[in-house]
């Protein structure tokens, strides 16, 4: 149902930060305890895991939710097969150009955050290499209830005004990053990022949903799927170039909040 999309996508898109606050704590166990070699098995154990949700996803998803065993939800939407579909009013759609351009720009902010956080308190705050991975832990923890929450929230609220308090809010977390240096800051800053970053992908997917109508949601994410993924691609090297030119993590912290 269109009331409940938004928890229904969050609760999805909640195993992405699930899966890395698995990670985190399942590699350096492999990590420690393998020797020099271990970084192998690590690889292996990543790639077994892939395989197995692959063989899970091909047993139990279907095409038409009337195949589950859950019956026919969803039955009586247009989601017959077969049904033509005009893939252009997807990519002409402007409610879907406009999250390509907020994807992209939340993709290179988020990227920038996901990948300079450790180092950026290393260098800059002074903590030691544990004190910040357990900041960043905190992203995993509060994403892994970020999708559901901001569903719930898009649902009672509304889409834009959701997607706007969570874009606030992420940047409020940079902000914090950059800027404030009191004791604590840090574990604010990550709680916050992590409560954000994957908020807004929650929202954008249940919008795009009410804005392009459910047969049309593929083609319309995979083109704002597209935009997101390549902020993140370009920032890491973007970033790494500033930070090389000016010989500081602030820099490209900065431009992550203005965007």
């Amino acid at each position: 149902e269109p009331s409940k999309r938004g928890v229904a996508t969050g609760i999805i898109i909640g195993g992405m930060p699930l899966g890395i606050l698995i990670s985190s704590r399942l590699l350096p166990l492999i990590l420690g305890s393998m020797g020099t070699g271990a970084w192998r098995y690590g690889w292996m154990a990543m790639g077994v895991l892939v395989i197995l949700m692959g063989v899970v996803s091909f047993l139990l998803i279907r095409d038409r939710p009337k195949e589950t065993l859950g019956g026919a939800i969803g039955e009586g939407q247009g989601l017959a097969r077969g049904s033509p579909i005009n893939w252009g009013l997807a990519f002409k759609n402007r409610a879907v150009l406009l999250l390509c351009s907020l994807n992209f720009s939340i993709g290179l902010a988020g990227g920038i955050f996901a990948t300079f956080f450790v180092a950026y308190l290393v260098a800059q705050w002074g903590l030691t290499q544990s004190q910040a991975s357990d900041a960043y832990g905190l992203v995993g923890l509060a994403g892994a209830a970020s999708g559901l929450l901001w569903g719930y929230i898009s649902d009672v609220i509304g889409r834009r005004l959701g997607l706007a308090t969570d874009y606030y809010l992420f940047f409020v977390s940079l902000a914090i990053l950059t800027f404030v240096s009191l004791p604590g800051a840090e574990y604010a800053a990550s709680f916050l990022g992590g409560l954000t970053l994957y908020g807004g992908m929650t929202v954008t997917v249940a919008l795009v949903g009410d804005a392009v109508g459910p047969r049309m949601v593929p083609a319309a994410f995979g083109l704002i799927s597209l935009a997101f993924n390549t902020g993140q691609m370009i920032s890491p090297a973007l970033a790494g170039a500033i930070t090389d030119a000016t010989g500081s993590f602030t820099p490209p912290l900065i431009m992550a909040t203005l965007f």
